[in-house]
């Protein structure tokens, strides 16, 4: 018997398109604009991770095989009760993007999936609990130019950090291990025994101070640009923060 093999151009199902739009929530405006770039856009081809990795783009477009994998512009899980569904679009690459919709145990999404709940990185805001955990976000707050804020959180029960924008409340999600080699410079660690062990950022995060992890950040965004700082300050609170009460209350329990 001979596969089904799936036809493109073709149209986002009803399925693909309502996770997409709710991984980029209209009242938030860079997530807004980053959905009204994708109007007019039809999945053109599977992408190199197979199925369920989709690529967007104009009608009459070849998807472009040996473009580089685009950083993660947004991501979010719709849990469910066998199994959960991973939703993911990465940035813009001249005039494709590519999206991810795939099942924790299957590529693909079953139609007897069930949803008990969702969470997202883009829905998250300063003060707020992680997004999938429920637990303290430790911020560091990072002035940039014309007085635009950025927050850099970091949540050690879901070993994720990411970066807000004030201004466009976008928040981009930093890879672990290179954000944390810029750390270990900042620390001047050389040790590999911790400096090769990214782990270490979450478990020994009480070890490191405000300003040696706005630094670190900022290192970071000079190589590979998330956001446009526009100067190198950091904007550091002698009060406790509420991740500090947090975990004080929770270590008085």
């Amino acid at each position: 018997m001979t596969a089904d093999v799936e036809e493109y151009p073709r149209k986002l199902t009803l399925r693909e398109s309502g996770y997409l739009n709710w991984l980029l929530p209209e009242d938030r405006r860079g997530y807004l604009e980053f959905r009204n770039k994708l109007e007019g856009f039809v999945v053109i081809g599977e992408g190199r991770r197979g199925k369920g990795n989709l690529v967007l783009g104009k009608l009459g477009d070849e998807p472009e095989e040996d473009a580089p994998l685009a950083p993660v512009f947004a991501f979010g899980t719709i849990e469910g009760i066998d199994q959960d569904v991973l939703v993911t679009i990465r940035e813009k690459q001249g005039e494709q993007v590519e999206v991810e919709v795939v099942g924790s145990k299957s590529d693909e999404v079953p139609d007897s999936f069930i949803e008990k709940r969702r969470w997202s990185y883009s829905r998250w805001s300063p003060s707020e609990l992680g997004p999938e955990s429920g637990a303290p976000v430790r911020e560091v707050k990072i002035s940039g130019k014309e007085d635009a804020g950025f927050f850099l959180a970091l949540c050690p029960q879901e070993k994720r950090l990411w970066i807000h924008n004030e201004s466009t409340q976008v928040n981009y999600l930093i890879p672990v291990t290179n954000y944390f080699n810029e750390l270990m410079m900042v620390k001047g660690i050389r040790d590999p025994s911790l400096a090769l062990e990214s782990s270490n950022l979450f478990t020994h995060l009480r070890d490191f101070t405000d300003e040696e992890l706005a630094r670190a950040f900022l290192s970071y965004n000079r190589l590979r640009r998330k956001v446009e700082v526009g100067s190198d300050r950091v904007e550091i609170s002698h009060e406790d923060s509420r991740w500090r009460k947090l975990l004080k209350f929770l270590l008085r329990r």
